[in-house]
């Protein structure tokens, strides 16, 4: 069964082990639809084993430059917010393997790709 970490009070998404109650020995950091306008303060130290960090449906401006130093991170759920740009520390995550940045503010991707 996966690890699980500890949810705060109010969290809608279930935190630990696998979506689809998979038995795959993932942790996931779930923030997920709750009004956030960041990522909350906890997110680094609470997020640091974490496979999948989902923060859809708040209204998150931007990803902090920290988030580089989630090594693990092989999947970053940021859809549904008010990103316009993304900061380039998301080229540092070397397992990630899915980033869905969709339904957010952002107009090109060429600078963050290196095109």
């Amino acid at each position: 069964m996966g690890g699980e970490l500890a949810p705060e009070a109010g969290d809608e998404a279930a935190i630990g082990g696998a979506a689809g109650g998979s038995a795959v020995d993932d942790l996931e950091y779930v923030k997920e639809k709750c009004d956030l306008e960041a990522f909350p303060a906890d997110f680094e130290a609470v997020a640091a084993k974490a496979t999948v960090l989902n923060v859809m449906g708040n209204k998150i401006t931007q990803v902090p430059a920290s988030i580089g130093s989630l090594s693990l991170l092989v999947e970053l759920n940021v859809s549904e917010n008010q990103l316009s740009v993304l900061c380039p520390e998301i080229g540092r995550l070397v397992a990630l393997q899915v980033l869905d940045v969709s339904d957010n503010k952002l107009t090109a991707l060429e600078d963050f790709l290196g095109m």
